[in-house]
């Protein structure tokens, strides 16, 4: 049974074996999400790694009150492969578009196809915890007799089950903060909202160059989790342990998605761009920072957004680009759609079914003057999509005169080589622009081989060690020419 699940999450297009996904019918291309955020849950993942897990009894009944979501995850799931798939469905909590797709049926289909290719179950592994915007993700890795798998169960803020996906096996790994650094959490009043954030830096020493962490699009965390990653953490402590400090923040839509599942009047500025600037000059003031050394890198969509940013953040010293796209979602989405769905060389009904369906949405932006202000294009409002079509960031990058890094991955199918190709085109010449091309990674700046598949994101990966050591060196250039601009002034 092939499905294409589909969820946007910074500017990236996810598409594989999501058997049943309710969060997948409602694909997450901005801000404008209704669903609630992580810190209302009453279980909030910190990170990729097992969470805080009690010893599961396998006789205990799952209908006890209290249960975490790691329990109730592996307790659905051992339901589902000893064959009770009518209390897989009745007796666990699914949200409404899952209630409305799935039934004791189709699990029963679904089970039974999973174990003929790859076998009987044999073992359960300790289940851990990661998440993907708003929902809690419980990986519970089963040993099958042929092929291992992980049983992703996805959970929504009120605890639902919200998807169910088969992915690559893998047990959790426990990840250390490297000890030659330290973290302090800050929260900041930032244009009128509270955003938490962490500042990383050198546990020795003073006056560090610092850089600024900004999001793709989506309702994303300080990590920028996606899945079993975070490349934001992996970005603060790589740079922080060369002397680089760094601050990454949870997003204002992770963090207030009511307020933008009503704000059909919200651009790229209120998702983005007035955040960031607002927090280069909340650096300035913090103790340890060069106040004239803030740098600010943008991942996906927020390096599509740098050429605004810089703009109005005159206090920055330099900006980089890190796989961030020359063109906007609605360029952007069709052709990751198409190349997805292509991987496997055919395409069946329901991938037909899904061009056809993104081909409709884009259909809408030939009428879009006549639009209702709450009609949506691809799951962006109006106006906001009206802002990305009136936006051409490599026009607006033309008057950036600080330093410029531009990193990019050739194995990146979200934002191709061909939106490297135009700012490389546009800007090679220039003195204050530099560029850096990884032909092994992929949109995350993680190491990949071969055909790049969406695949790669349900595996434990990390940001490559080249991408900080040369963001470090860049930074490290740039502020000992200023130094010596200083000193001969």
């Amino acid at each position: 049974m092939k499905k294409l699940w589909i969820i946007f999450v910074g500017m990236m297009l996810l598409a594989g074996t999501m058997l049943l996904a309710g969060c997948a019918n409602e694909p997450q291309t901005n801000h404008h999400s209704a669903k609630q955020n992580q810190n209302q849950m009453s279980n909030t993942p910190d990170n990729i790694d097992k969470g805080d897990q009690q010893e599961t009894d396998p006789d205990e009944s799952h209908e006890q009150v209290n249960l975490t979501l790691e329990e109730t995850a592996l307790s659905y799931v051992r339901d589902l492969f000893e064959t009770n798939y009518g209390t897989a469905y009745t007796d666990y909590a699914h949200d409404e578009v899952m209630t409305s797709q799935v039934n004791a049926t189709i699990y029963q289909a679904l089970f039974e196809d999973l174990k003929a290719n790859q076998g009987e179950m044999v073992r359960f592994s300790e289940v851990w915890r990661k998440s993907e915007g708003t929902y809690t993700i419980i990986a519970v890795p089963v040993e099958l007799s042929k092929e291992n798998v992980n049983v992703d169960v996805y959970f929504n803020d009120r605890q639902e089950i919200a998807g169910l996906q088969f992915a690559m096996y893998q047990e959790g790994i426990e990840i250390e903060m490297p000890v030659s650094i330290m973290e302090e959490e800050l929260v900041s009043n930032v244009n009128g909202f509270e955003l938490g954030g962490t500042l990383t830096l050198p546990i020795e020493g003073d006056r560090f160059p610092v850089v600024v962490l900004v999001h793709g699009s989506g309702a994303t965390d300080r990590d920028e989790t996606i899945l079993s990653n975070k490349p934001f953490r992996d970005l603060a402590w790589g740079l922080a342990e060369q002397g680089i400090a760094v601050y990454r923040y949870d997003k204002r839509n992770y963090t207030y998605p009511e307020v933008f599942a009503q704000d059909i009047e919200g651009t790229l500025y209120e998702e983005t761009i007035d955040d960031a600037v607002a927090i280069v000059k909340i650096l300035q003031s913090v103790q340890r920072i060069d106040p004239d050394q803030i740098f600010v890198l943008g991942h996906s969509i927020g390096g599509y957004a740098m050429p605004r940013i810089a703009e109005d953040s005159r206090e920055a010293a330099g900006f980089i680009i890190m796989a961030g796209p020359a063109r906007g979602h609605h360029e952007l989405i069709p052709e990751q759609v198409e190349y997805l769905v292509g991987l496997d060389g055919e395409v069946d009904e329901t991938d037909q079914a899904q061009i056809e369906a993104v081909n409709k949405e884009i259909a809408k932006l030939d009428e879009i003057d006549t639009l209702a202000p709450t009609e949506k294009i691809l799951g962006m409002y109006k106006t906001y999509v009206q802002d990305l079509i009136a936006y051409d960031p490599v026009e607006k990058a033309s008057s950036i005169t600080k330093p410029v890094l531009l990193l990019q991955g050739e194995r990146d199918y979200q934002v191709t080589m061909e939106d490297y190709q135009q700012w490389y085109e546009a800007f090679s010449s220039k003195r204050n622009w530099t560029f850096q091309l990884y032909p092994k990674l992929n949109h995350l700046m993680m190491p990949g081989e071969g055909k790049p598949t969406n695949q790669e994101y349900t595996q434990v990966n990390s940001v490559d060690a080249q991408v900080m050591t040369d963001v470090a060196a860049w930074i490290q250039e740039m502020t000992s020419n200023t130094s010596k601009e200083a000193s001969t002034s």
